[in-house]
């Protein structure tokens, strides 16, 4: 059996389970018996600095030097700092790294080719609708995904002799407030609607059309615009998106291919792209490209919003039980049965011992793992208690599991004091519902309320004791005496 580190930090408070579904099923399809540790923070959303150190905490759990591969998914940190040190970690480990879509020197790569596919929209732009205005509606600046396609956007002006003062690139985000936001500039500023607008992704698109549409002008007849990543918004879209189409799962499953050729001792060349296809639509001016069944959508989408509400209720429920709880094993065990009535596996919780102290002057490592403090406080496998209670016996029980299992690693932390983490088996529900950040959330909350809930009555106590002991002796005083023989009294009193 071959164990592989995942490393991922979430898209904002989102958990890209593609990576995740491709490796395995690729696994499954060629019989590899391969266990995946899957390390993911929340670490970019958060303009919380000490919040995200507490995420990024994480990826200093594993020992990496211990797997047989590893595949990255650095794309969304954008913390510098902690990316740096992410990257020496995997630098030293002396494991074979697959980065996704972000070219790491000594790494192997494994993504889309993101030149061609905006070389070739550039082309059909410029040649088959005259297009000689240009505006390159970007995602973060320090993306390595969208720098890339900024990139042949620039070059692609050049080969047409334009400048890109007049073609200019804006930065800010991937969500469809950007694209709003974009649209709102175009209309504010005092010069001409470009040709063509060219869209680092579908959800920046759909954003500036609709505001484009809310402030009287249309796509295609006013101005042209492309998208990327063939999202169902694309297709079902008024107008239909241009847009590049690829799959993400194939880029989960290239990854294990790549460490599978190592495996086998094969020279494995650096670059490894999967395919795209740029699929021309109504919103570029030509004609409607994909025949979409609108009414089986609609179902789709309406049934999507019916289990939604009812997670959301579900979420609302599981928060008023967890407030109750007296204690952590109560509120350990809410979250465990509230998971298992997912497609979930098992559910393990390791905590720093400190937690059930609650001592006032406790110290929480900030930066890596005191494992000598740490113990399995919740263990659930298959819906049976685990008698598990070390991590080196939890990591010993998940290696004896066998193949094809896949574990999810959460950090555990009030603000940058790391508490412990939670693993999530075979989590398979995260595909098609891919906010567990609020269900885990709950847990963190409560286990902070809990916490300072037993700091505090710990203090009181504390306070109580020295209130009733002289401070020279420190034998009762007489307030103390008088407490204990009023008490004496009424107990035996008939």
């Amino acid at each position: 059996m071959k164990k592989i580190a995942l490393l991922t930090d979430g898209w904002k408070r989102l958990i890209l389970y593609a990576w995740v579904a491709g490796i395995m099923e690729r696994a499954r399809e060629v019989g590899e018996e391969i266990c995946l540790y899957h390390y993911n923070s929340y670490g970019n959303w958060s303009h919380d600095k000490c919040h995200n150190q507490g995420e990024y905490n994480i990826f200093n759990l594993p020992d990496l030097s211990g797997f047989d591969g590893i595949v990255l998914d650095c794309n969304n940190i954008q913390d510098k700092e902690q990316l740096q040190h992410l990257l020496e970690l995997l630098k030293a480990c002396q494991v074979p790294v697959v980065s996704i879509n972000y070219d790491v020197e000594g790494f192997y790569y494994v993504g889309i080719d993101n030149k061609k596919p905006i070389s070739d929209m550039m082309e059909h732009l410029y040649q088959e609708h005259d297009c000689r205005s240009f505006l390159f509606a970007g995602g973060p600046k320090d993306n390595f995904e969208n720098a890339v396609r900024t990139e042949t956007y620039l070059e692609c002006l050049e080969r047409f002799g334009l400048k890109e003062a007049d073609n200019p690139v804006w930065y800010r985000d991937y969500d469809f407030d950007t694209g709003i936001y974009y649209m709102q500039k175009l209309a504010e500023a005092e010069r001409k609607l470009p040709d063509a607008v060219i869209c680092a992704n579908d959800n920046i698109a759909a954003g500036i059309c609709t505001e484009a549409e809310r402030r009287g002008l249309h796509v295609p007849e006013d101005f042209l615009i492309t998208g990327f990543d063939n999202l169902d918004k694309a297709a079902y879209f008024q107008p239909q998106l241009t847009t590049v189409n690829h799959r993400r799962e194939e880029i989960g499953g290239r990854s294990l291919d790549i460490l599978r050729r190592i495996w086998q001792g094969e020279e494995v060349e650096k670059y490894h792209f999967i395919s795209t296809e740029c699929l021309f639509s109504e919103s570029c001016g030509c004609p409607n490209s994909r025949v979409v069944d609108y009414r089986a959508y609609m179902k789709n989408q309406i049934t999507a919003g019916v289990e939604k509400d009812k997670d959301d209720m579900r979420l609302v429920d599981l928060e008023a039980d967890m407030s109750i709880c007296k204690n952590f094993s109560d509120a350990f065990a809410k979250m465990g049965d509230f998971l298992q009535e997912y497609d979930t596996e098992g559910f393990f919780i390791v905590v720093d011992k400190a937690l059930f102290e609650a001592d006032t002057t406790a110290d929480f490592a900030v930066k890596g793992y005191r494992r000598e403090n740490f113990k399995v406080a919740y263990a659930k496998d298959f819906r049976c208690a685990v008698e598990i209670y070390s991590m080196e016996e939890l990591r010993a029980y998940m290696e004896n599991l066998g193949g094809q299992s896949e574990f999810l690693f959460t950090p555990i932390h009030f603000k940058e004091q790391t508490i412990g983490y939670s693993i999530l088996k075979n989590g398979r529900f995260l595909y098609d519902n891919p906010y567990y950040y609020n269900i885990h959330s709950i847990l963190v909350r409560e286990m902070e309320n809990l916490y300072h809930r037993q700091q505090l009555e710990n203090m009181n106590k504390r306070l109580r004791d020295i209130y009733n002991r002289d401070h020279l002796t420190g034998l009762y005083n007489r307030i103390s005496y008088n407490e204990h023989m009023e008490q004496e009294f009424v107990k035996h009193h008939k």
